[in-house]
């Protein structure tokens, strides 16, 4: 009897030990943590944010005795989309496991201040630089560092919507009918006439002007709002 409630005694202490032993697995935060850092090295130079699903609760992986590697690589860096990073471990028991996210990236750009009409012309006012979220569709956009500033919208336009490039284009500085200074330049002289012009133009566009003393219809290229030139060689 003595005998068997050594051996109970002995196998219980023998069980506490083992118990006590801790096991140490890699944290999941620090699993996020080298893969925030591998983003945060291939988008050094951008305005993002990383976001990543967390691993699993009852995966268990050693304990690395190294700094985690983490791999990734991203092919367009002005694309938001799904991400995944390879974060791997070399020792003491080598292991790899792949987390799996999202990236998504701002800039500071131009939103309307009001709803605009196609043909309405862009003033300051009608503009204000905000930071936004961008995606790939919207890579048309305008930056703060960009002056949109006296183009026209070709379509019409809500409040706060992000200004692309794809909705401006310069404006109509002549409109058919308008009368026109026809400026006929060459490197040795330029002669001022008075002309009509026969069709919309805007800047460095080419239209048909009529001129009003001969009647003769000659193309000559927007310079300005009522101003064309017509151009001659030197030979």
């Amino acid at each position: 009897m003595k005998l068997k409630i050594l051996n109970s005694c002995l196998i219980l202490l023998i069980s506490s030990q083992v118990l006590a032993e801790p096991v140490e697995f890699e944290p999941a935060n620090r699993l996020l943590a080298a893969a925030h850092d591998a983003v945060a090295v291939a988008f050094s130079d951008q305005d993002y944010r990383a976001d990543f699903t967390a691993p699993d609760p009852r995966l268990k992986l050693t304990a690395c005795d190294h700094p985690l590697a983490a791999d990734f690589t991203h092919q367009n860096q002005h694309q938001a989309g799904r991400l995944t990073v390879a974060v791997s471990c070399r020792a003491p028991k080598p292991w790899k496991i792949y987390l799996t996210g999202s990236v998504t990236f701002y800039r500071t750009v131009w939103v309307l201040t009001r709803a605009m009409r196609r043909g309405d012309r862009l003033g300051k006012s009608d503009l204000s630089a905000q930071r936004r979220k961008v995606s790939q569709a919207d890579r048309f956009y305008l930056t703060a560092d960009e002056q949109p500033f006296g183009q026209q919208l070709t379509r019409n336009l809500a409040k706060d919507s992000i200004l692309t490039s794809k909705v401006l284009t310069a404006p109509t500085l002549i409109k058919r009918g308008d009368p026109v200074n026809i400026i006929a330049r060459s490197p040795s002289f330029s002669v001022r006439m008075a002309g009509q012009a026969l069709a919309d133009g805007r800047a460095g566009q080419l239209i048909d002007v009529r001129n009003q003393s001969s009647g003769r219809v000659v193309s000559a290229v927007v310079d300005g709002r009522g101003v064309v030139s017509v151009y001659f060689n030197a030979n």
